[in-house]
């Protein structure tokens, strides 16, 4: 009869490292649409901004003031359309990730909205890219 006693530790650390990247992959997925969420959060504030005549270097110098940081902010103009765009690089903490991906997470969210003479209303969708490789997201709102 033979002695079983290391079983238990070599499963052990066959299944921990597969286990400990799930783990890291789960906080990953939450740390981008976390930070998805506050772009689409601040991206209200840049349309008040943008309605109080603030020039683009005004609005992102105010929207990476404080906690919110290396935000890109972008704006562009189409007729009666105007579009912002705020996005977000953001660094994943899974090891060994930057195989199968950049070493970052490229976070975009679009608004697209018609500038009246008299105020701003919102009329498009909102778009959401995660990594370019990754598909666009459609998010009607």
């Amino acid at each position: 009869m033979r002695k079983k006693s290391g079983q238990a530790l070599v499963e052990f650390v066959l299944i921990l490292p597969i286990f400990l990247i799930m783990i890291f992959t789960i906080v990953d997925i939450s740390r981008v649409m976390m930070l998805k969420n506050n772009l689409e959060s601040l991206s209200n504030d840049v349309i008040s901004y943008y309605e109080n005549d603030m020039s683009n270097n005004e609005i992102t110098s105010k929207i990476n003031s404080g906690d919110t940081k290396d935000i890109s902010v972008d704006i562009e103009l189409s007729g009666d359309y105007v579009t912002i765009s705020l996005s977000k690089k953001l660094s994943p903490i899974t090891p060994g990730l930057s195989y199968f991906t950049s070493d970052f997470f490229n976070v975009k969210t679009s608004r697209t909205f018609i500038k009246d003479d008299l105020s701003v209303t919102e009329e498009e969708t909102t778009t959401t890219t995660i990594d370019e490789e990754i598909n666009d997201e459609e998010v009607n709102e």
